[in-house]
């Protein structure tokens, strides 16, 4: 084996036993100083103690990077945000979390949501598993604990007076859709639940944050689309320290981004020509109606149509309908000349 590719320890080891080494020439020397034999080897390990030094001192010097470096990456690590809860190993009855809720015909996909447990039970994968409740849908499932994290109730600072939130009814203790009325002096707070208008006072614990969906359009009241401008995330955005192959993925990634956006502009825009064709067309009938003073389609009784009742109706005997009086024959098979009109031709 090379003696750069061995380890540290071994470069260290034979250090060591070259200087010991070398140690044992310097005393036979002191007697037989003369001796060209002890006096190569003593050459040659000098040589040989130096080389192993400046690798020894070179690979101390690279494992001191790399500790650095991986002590770097550890401070630079993303922090796990707090509401995502912590994950745990054992579990008790009655005990509120986040669990997963599958997402039936989503090809695996999943949410965190609130859940009770309920009972611990056998799971099909052979480990420890807890039967759970979904506290906004109703439904159970049974799931291990790798599917769980601890449930997180929101800050104080989080929740402000007129603020949408999901909160506890106590009656069935499952979570709705409420407005945070006021924040009693205890602590507590007064809450509306939206979809059927009751009333309530509940602890903190009891509440969850909304979360708010970011969209990039948005309508107005008169239908027109608005396209908010596109803000490249943080993780997109290159950084001095990273690599070249860093960088091309998060430039890859902002063009990704840049180009949806544009895509949404020019849709909106289609949209809104739409909207003001439609807006247009609206407006013109209405001027149209207010000027002629009623309907555009309404139209004068035709000199034709037949009268509604039965009186008068073509058709229907003795109605006293009103046929056309033809008081001249003008059908070219019925003209009939005066025999006096041959004899003025003749003359």
């Amino acid at each position: 084996m090379s003696i750069v590719h061995e380890s540290l320890d071994e470069l260290r080891s034979k250090l060591a036993k070259n200087e010991e080494q070398l140690r044992d020439v310097n005393k036979l020397l002191a007697s037989q100083s003369e001796n060209e034999t002890l006096l190569t080897l003593k050459r040659d390990l000098e040589q040989v103690i130096t080389l192993t030094r400046n690798l020894v001192e070179m690979k101390e010097s690279k494992v001191r990077a790399e500790a650095s470096v991986e002590s770097g990456r550890g401070k630079n690590k993303k922090k796990i945000p707090r509401e995502w809860g912590e994950a745990k190993t054992e579990w008790q009855i009655t005990e509120r979390c986040q669990a997963k809720y599958f997402i039936p015909h989503a090809n695996g996909r999943y949410k965190w949501d609130i859940a009770q447990i309920v009972d611990k039970v056998p799971h099909s994968s052979g480990q420890q598993g807890y039967k759970v409740v979904f506290l906004e849908y109703g439904n159970d499932a049974v799931l291990t604990a790798g599917d769980m994290r601890t449930y997180v109730p929101p800050l104080v600072d989080q929740i402000k007076i007129g603020q949408k939130v999901r909160a506890c009814w106590p009656d069935d203790h499952m979570f709705y859709e409420a407005r945070v009325d006021e924040i009693t002096d205890d602590g507590k707070y007064k809450v509306t639940f939206l979809k059927y208008n009751n009333k309530s006072t509940i602890e903190i614990n009891d509440i969850q944050i909304l979360k708010e969906k970011k969209t990039l359009v948005s309508k107005d009241k008169q239908g027109y689309l608005h396209v908010k401008e596109l803000e490249i995330p943080e993780a997109y955005q290159g950084k001095q320290t990273d690599s070249k192959t860093v960088k091309d993925k998060k430039r890859k990634k902002s063009r990704n981004l840049k180009k949806k956006h544009r895509l949404l502009k020019l849709e909106a825009a289609q949209q809104n020509r739409q909207n003001n064709w439609k807006r247009f067309m609206t407006k013109g009938i209405k001027k149209a109606k207010k000027k002629l003073g009623g309907s555009l389609m309404q139209t004068n009784k035709s000199m034709f149509a037949a009268p509604t009742s039965l009186d008068g109706r073509v058709g229907i005997v003795n109605s006293g309908s009103k046929m056309t009086d033809y008081h001249k024959q003008t059908h070219y098979h019925s003209l009939r000349r005066d025999p006096d009109d041959y004899s003025q031709l003749r003359l």
